[in-house]
């Protein structure tokens, strides 16, 4: 089982799966629900990430940009 990280394009509401045209890395983190870091590395548009060794359960995805960082959950079933 693969995990697709993929930058978006926030600005084409249309197409909101177009990847951005941006030649910065942006980093990301994978932590479980008790904070401990699973996983980290740089997107430059996509990466995908084999996450078939991972339990089962929910986690947090950090993407931290410009100094700024949001987060997202993750569901592995």
């Amino acid at each position: 089982e693969n995990l697709t990280v993929q930058k978006i394009n926030p600005s084409n509401k249309a197409n909101s799966k177009k990847t951005a045209n941006s030649n910065s890395s942006v980093l990301f983190k994978i932590f479980d629900f008790n904070s401990n870091l699973i996983f980290k590395g740089f997107i430059d548009n996509q990466i995908t990430i084999d996450v078939s060794n991972y339990k089962r359960g929910n986690y947090i995805l950090k993407i931290y940009k410009n100094g700024k960082s949001e987060s997202h959950q993750i569901i592995i079933n």
